[in-house]
């Protein structure tokens, strides 16, 4: 089993009482950021209802295989 593969359905009750989640995906993988969707609406449905979301788009060193551009993480 691959480390990533232990986080990709993550025990949503981690999520319960947050007032914070930091999402982070891969620029250079797209279906990492596709997924972020379904993770925030979990988060919003479990998390108190004052939950900061921060967006963080990780591996910036990777431009040349960028699928995720600048504009559609912001």
């Amino acid at each position: 089993m691959r480390g990533c593969e232990r986080f990709s359905k993550p025990n949503l009750n981690l999520y319960r009482g947050s007032v914070e989640a930091f999402l982070v995906y891969d620029i250079a993988n797209r279906a990492t950021f596709d997924s972020l969707s379904a993770r925030v609406k979990s988060i919003l449905e479990l998390a108190s209802t004052q939950v900061n979301l921060v967006l963080v788009g990780n591996k910036c060193d990777l431009v040349a295989q960028r699928e995720v551009s600048f504009e559609e993480g912001r």
